[in-house]
């Protein structure tokens, strides 16, 4: 997906000079997330965006070629080699592999990951590629900017419908939920103790975790508001 990213929003587009997918699993929940991160210029971001996203999608009816496997396979064996050099790396590997939860993680699973990747074929990663939600309620799409010229905001679009080809651009239902969110950060500020401030931050943390990964849906802001608010009334009452 990075050599796809980079070859067509980079070398063919010419819309950036830097964009990276990055993909962040679970070990005990059959769930994650994916993150595109890319720069342009204010004028070309959002033509940037959609260009991601139509990258992302492509293998849905532009399947991996062989050519593109070995590239991905080259790059992880040669950084397997690098990184074993470093103990680091291998205190990562060794980890929970006594653990009862992830039975998966064994000595044998560290020995063979260089044959695992030598054995991967295009069915795998085509399989592997269709685990992806990569429908209109499964990608949002966050756009910052840096300096003193913002771009011109999208056309918004129709009711019921998103914006980037499908992208949204704010999930439904999440600008209450920041409003909700903001007003708790400023009666946060003006607590004494600085572990009640961190708690109204966590809620934050939380939030972006859940839909990152997808759980939107199932995440319920206004009763994780309510329960850190009626937590912080709760410890203001206590007696120092």
């Amino acid at each position: 997906m990075n050599g796809r990213l980079f070859t067509t929003v980079r070398d063919a587009l010419g819309l950036t000079y830097d964009v990276s997918f990055e993909l962040a699993l679970f070990e005990l929940l059959k769930n994650g997330w994916f993150s595109v991160s890319v720069t342009s210029s204010p004028d070309k971001i959002h033509e940037t965006a959609e260009a991601c996203v139509r990258v992302l999608r492509a293998p849905g009816h532009s399947p991996i070629t062989q050519r593109e496997l070995e590239r991905a396979r080259r790059t992880l064996i040669t950084r397997h080699e690098t990184d074993s050099k470093e103990n680091s790396y291998w205190l990562g590997l060794m980890t929970r592999t006594q653990c009862a939860y992830t039975p998966w993680r064994t000595l044998e699973s560290i020995r063979d990951i260089r044959p695992m990747y030598e054995a991967i074929d295009l069915q795998d990663m085509q399989e592997a590629y269709n685990q992806f939600q990569m429908g209109d309620d499964s990608i949002f799409v966050c756009i910052g900017t840096s300096g003193q010229a913002p771009p011109a905001p999208p056309t918004l679009p129709a009711p019921n419908q998103s914006s980037l080809n499908g992208a949204q651009l704010l999930p439904e239902g999440w600008a209450a939920a920041i409003e909700k969110q903001m007003s708790l950060e400023k009666a946060s500020s003006q607590l004494s103790q600085p572990a009640q401030q961190q708690q109204v931050k966590d809620v934050a943390q939380v939030a972006a975790l859940a839909a990152a990964a997808n759980l939107a849906k199932n995440f319920d802001f206004g009763k994780a508001f309510q329960r850190m608010q009626q937590e912080l009334k709760d410890k203001n009452a206590k007696p120092e």
